[in-house]
């Protein structure tokens, strides 16, 4: 169902769909005890898994230089390892005057397991928050300042961390 104005549009999707050959990643747990080094190797899923669940787009623009892009999904599946089952994806954008862009995306995930399908191995839920700063520079390149910054362990993996905080900047060509 989608619903729209001038500066709104609200869309509302149900989803199912049957996936055979589902390859996630294993970990291997030889190279493990041989060399203490963590390691993963890819696993088909014997089975067939059903993913069914929704999702709801907002798409807002507040002001004409202010733009907001939200997307929530819920998804409804019996434990595929490392796949989450809540997700809020957000994107906020203000055009600031003299070519300056202010950035803000955002991600929340959670509801994710393991392959080892125990309760204490589940993986946290994390909110990944990335503001950016940029300036355009002619045609097809920017300038920017920004970073990331995590509440929770983000990784996507068990025991593969993620740089929690970072600060970034530097030039992007677009093609």
């Amino acid at each position: 169902k989608r619903y729209h104005a001038k500066k709104f549009e609200v869309s509302f999707s149900g989803f199912s769909k049957l996936i055979e050959d589902l390859v996630v990643l294993k970990r291997d747990s030889k190279a493990l005890a041989e060399t203490s080094d963590i390691a993963w190797i890819p696993y088909n899923f014997d089975q067939k898994k059903l993913i069914s669940g929704g999702q709801l787009l907002v798409q807002v623009n507040l002001l004409n230089q202010l733009r907001l892009n939200l997307k929530l999904k819920h998804e409804l599946h019996q434990s595929i390892p490392y796949r989450s089952t809540n997700w809020i994806d957000l994107d906020l954008v203000y055009d600031l005057p003299l070519g300056f862009k202010a950035e803000l995306i955002g991600e929340f995930r959670g509801g994710r397991s393991t392959e080892a399908e125990t309760e204490d191995l589940n993986l946290e839920d994390y909110v990944l928050m990335k503001p950016k700063l940029a300036k355009q520079v002619g045609n097809h390149m920017s300038g920017f300042i920004g970073g990331a910054f995590v509440v929770g362990e983000y990784m996507q993996l068990t025991d593969y961390l993620f740089t929690p905080n970072a600060f970034d900047f530097g030039l992007e060509l677009e093609f």
